[in-house]
């Protein structure tokens, strides 16, 4: 995912001091993961496969993707981006309680929501996501936060699924360079190609289910070589105690379990529509 537009640029953002080490989980209570799965995460940085949407919300989920696209996204797969503080059904994907049990299993109890982001990719699709890593990319400190991927249609190689570099998030931050002149990345910086090692995993998954990633974990994508929409919403956690250092990422986001006590993330309520006019209060 790429730097939203602000008041710094990357190169501000990396030159601050900012803590960008991995902390691993170590919630003694987790209410979904297995104590297997947390140390997976803890070690390889990302976990698939996660159970999610039932059929009917799944079914509920991409109604609202399709009418959000076709109000807002003018043909842009990438454009529906921060609608939570819009739609409450986007809202509720981002405080749906399995979503936020995985995230709190991971994170700890007090958590926010900072960002909400549909990234859909059209049948022969040609864009890519080079090799990134988020916390790089983000004005967090420390770099703490955690991706759900959740998929609204069957991911897959064939059409553009998530790749990662397992154990690549015990780096730590990995300074990036300006991509503005490729035209087929979405993202304006990635990692340079000598800094890129190891054997990559496919991020598989099947509509309704998620996976979950660091954000210090290198990732990217190929584009949609078949004739299959893939799309997905990537939901993105904090624990209260990571600050926003100028961005001001931290002004409308959601407390979605605990509490922050500092006053510093701005949390918003719930939007009282649903989702953009037509499909009618389904909540």
């Amino acid at each position: 995912m790429s730097l939203r537009k602000g008041e710094m640029e990357y190169e501000d953002i990396f030159s601050s001091e900012r803590d960008l080490s991995f902390y691993p989980s170590i919630f003694s209570n987790p209410v979904r993961l297995s104590g297997e799965q947390i140390d997976f995460y803890n070690c390889n940085g990302y976990l698939q496969h996660l159970p999610v949407l039932a059929p009917d919300e799944l079914n509920l989920h991409r109604r609202l993707f399709e009418a959000m696209f076709a109000t807002h996204a003018q043909g842009n797969g990438y454009a529906i981006n921060g609608y939570f503080r819009t739609y409450g059904g986007v809202y509720d994907l981002v405080t749906h309680p399995v979503i936020v049990d995985y995230a709190q299993d991971l994170l700890g109890e007090n958590l926010v929501c900072h960002g909400v982001h549909y990234i859909c990719k059209l049948p022969g699709n040609e864009k890519m996501l080079n090799w990134h890593q988020d916390g790089s990319l983000w004005p967090f400190t420390p770099a703490k936060s955690m991706t759900l991927w959740l998929a609204l249609d069957d991911s897959d190689v064939e059409n553009g699924c998530m790749k990662v570099l397992p154990g690549s998030h015990l780096r730590g931050g990995i300074e990036h360079v300006n991509n503005e002149a490729d035209s087929t990345d979405v993202n304006r910086y990635r990692i340079p190609d000598e800094q890129v090692s190891g054997e990559a995993v496919d991020i598989k998954l099947k509509a309704g289910q998620a996976s979950v990633h660091s954000d210090l974990l290198i990732h990217g994508s190929q584009p949609n070589t078949s004739r299959r929409r893939r799309c997905g919403v990537a939901i993105s956690f904090v624990p209260t105690v990571v600050r926003d250092i100028g961005l001001g990422w931290n002004k409308a986001v959601v407390v979605c379990r605990g509490s922050d006590g500092s006053g510093h993330w701005n949390h918003i309520a719930r939007p009282a529509s649903f989702g953009p006019p037509g499909m009618g209060d389904v909540a």
